[in-house]
């Protein structure tokens, strides 16, 4: 099994796959930008432009301690890693695709 279908194979295996709904909201799955940026090795702009530019979702990927705007940011840590497998097969699928789509030549010279 290759690397492609390797991930493939995790995403679509239903024990593997959660969503934020299969998972207990407990003070560790919820971090402040800090903390998560950390965690996940990416900075803090960097959440904070995702959040922006809308990919990631509210009440999936974040959201308000107090219910409100005002309130401090938290994030969901696991359904932010989750996110992060997603997106890492979706490039090794682009990957292979293109890599698949390349036609080789041959001189002719052995």
């Amino acid at each position: 099994m290759g690397p492609l279908s390797s991930c493939l194979h995790k995403l679509l295996d239903g024990d593997d796959q959660r969503s934020h709904k299969d998972h207990l909201i407990t003070p560790t799955n919820f971090l402040n930008t800090q903390q998560a940026a950390e965690l996940l090795r990416v900075s803090g702009s960097w959440l904070r432009q995702r959040k922006a530019k809308k990919i990631f979702k509210p009440g999936t990927h974040y959201v308000y301690s107090t219910g409100n705007i005002h309130g401090t940011l938290l994030w969901d840590v696991i359904a932010l890693q989750e996110w992060q497998r997603n997106q890492t097969c979706q490039l090794e699928a682009t990957s292979e695709i293109n890599a698949s789509r390349i036609e080789t030549y041959c001189s002719g010279k052995d």
